[in-house]
């Protein structure tokens, strides 16, 4: 409201928005939206241009107005200007879309391992490794997935697997956590939940995941 308030007055709008025909309020919105900037020119957010029509909205239906800014079919048109305007912010970058995490290739992983970022020199090393790992293996979300599991829900196994060998594998058992409460309608991860070792060298998982718990305080 805040900001409505002052476009309007450098607009040199006189009439309050609860007073204005719906036919006016629609023309002043499209103009609104497309105009809007923060104070210094630059874009605000999608988000922030959402928040800002559901504000309006708010104000309207406190002063008793007699249509929706959000559903009416008056105001169909000014929803489309905003819904455009969004979608156009959003390709140069703006909103979620620039802070979503992207996928590191190959060249991009070695680089962490030859700067020593990842390893088991140093314990940030080898707690990174480990983050890492168990987020590729377990498919742990971020930090929280992180935080909630115990070493308790982890086993070390040796399997035998196809031709009598013995393979060591890292299992993970999910503890119930604040969106997995456990009980009857429980919901459980569909792939099996292990982490095998590969060769016991520098890289392997299991070797490094070993190394973590053991220098554990």
């Amino acid at each position: 409201m805040r900001v409505w308030c002052s476009r309007a007055k450098s607009r040199q709008i006189n009439e309050s928005v609860e007073t204005m025909a719906p036919a006016t309020l629609h023309g002043v919105l499209q103009k609104f939206y497309l105009e809007v900037r923060k104070e210094y020119g630059s874009e605000y957010e999608p988000d922030s241009l959402k928040v800002m029509q559901a504000a309006l909205e708010q104000h309207l239906s406190t002063q008793k107005y007699p249509y929706s800014l959000i559903n009416s079919l008056k105001f169909s048109s000014s929803r489309s200007v905003l819904e455009t305007k969004a979608k156009q912010l959003q390709i140069n970058g703006y909103g979620k879309r620039k802070n979503r995490a992207l996928p590191y290739n190959s060249a991009e992983e070695e680089s962490l391992w030859s700067s020593g970022l990842l390893g088991d020199h140093d314990g940030v090393a080898l707690t990174n490794v480990n983050f890492k790992n168990l987020s590729e293996h377990f498919g742990f979300r971020g930090r929280q997935d992180h935080y909630d599991a115990y070493v308790q829900d982890f086993e070390v196994a040796c399997i035998q697997i196809q031709g009598g060998e013995l393979a060591k594998c890292v299992r993970f058992n999910e503890n119930p956590t604040k969106t997995r409460s456990g009980g009857l309608s429980a919901k459980h991860r569909k792939t099996p939940q292990e982490m095998w070792a590969t060769d016991a060298g520098p890289r392997d998982p299991v070797r490094l995941f070993e190394g973590f718990l053991r220098r554990r305080p």
